[in-house]
């Protein structure tokens, strides 16, 4: 049991880096340098339906999500989790953060002391705000994630359609959004939703612990099988 969990979360532990370091969200924080890094916005969708016992899908806890979470405050953005199971086209489970302020570059000594004290108060504002954010999400999540894989048939199609109204939603006041889907899945489909257009945008990724793609291969997805990094 503790190896299955420790490659579960190695599994998508990597998988959150790998959207890091191989996606081209940027791995420096706004608060670091002074610079925004790009907000990204997530959709993760997690098969507990009878088929991910044989294919090696992993059924993920609050642990698993909190690289995800991590990059969310890093830079901003959304992260919306849901489940693949016989009706897959429910809300999904939603954690917004706005951008982090950035620290002050400001060369005149006198002004950059009355900059850094302004940028102290919205950082502790921001921070509180983030905290608050954060746990009411893994509060809500906690139950979604704590039911059993056992739906008798996968509505893939539902959980494609629901992550896509995610991901298309305008984010104006971000400018440039890095957008993803993340199916933890065997993508093996069998009733529910007919096929749809993923018309977002977003990048695809599919996790799982065997080589299936199911009809998520429509998707065109990067693949990440549990255990090996896909770049």
């Amino acid at each position: 049991m503790m190896t299955n969990r420790l490659t579960m979360l190695m599994g998508v532990g990597m998988a959150a880096i790998w959207l890091v370091g191989c996606g081209g969200t940027g791995t420096t924080s706004a608060a670091s340098n002074g610079t925004a890094c790009t907000p990204v916005k997530i959709a993760v969708l997690l098969d507990q339906t009878g088929s991910a016992t044989w294919t090696r899908t992993p059924q993920l806890g609050l642990k698993d999500l909190k690289l995800l979470v991590n990059l969310i405050k890093r830079c901003g953005g959304e992260l919306g989790v849901g489940l693949i199971r016989d009706d897959s086209n429910r809300s999904l489970v939603r954690m917004r953060v706005e951008q982090p302020p950035a620290p002050p570059r400001e060369g005149n000594p006198l002004r950059a002391a009355k900059l850094r004290k302004q940028y102290r108060e919205r950082d502790e504002q921001w921070r509180s705000q983030t905290g608050d954010q954060v746990r009411a999400f893994e509060e809500s999540v906690k139950a979604l994630l704590a039911r059993k894989a056992d739906a008798r048939c996968s509505d893939v199609w539902g959980a494609v359609l629901r992550a896509n109204l995610f991901l298309a939603e305008p984010e104006p006041g971000w400018g440039r959004v890095a957008r993803w889907a993340i199916f933890v899945s065997d993508g093996r489909h069998n009733c529910g939703t007919k096929p749809v257009k993923f018309t977002s945008g977003a990048k695809v990724l599919v996790v799982n612990g065997s080589a299936s793609l199911g009809v998520l291969g429509a998707l065109h997805p990067l693949r990440f099988e549990i255990g090996r990094p896909a770049c």
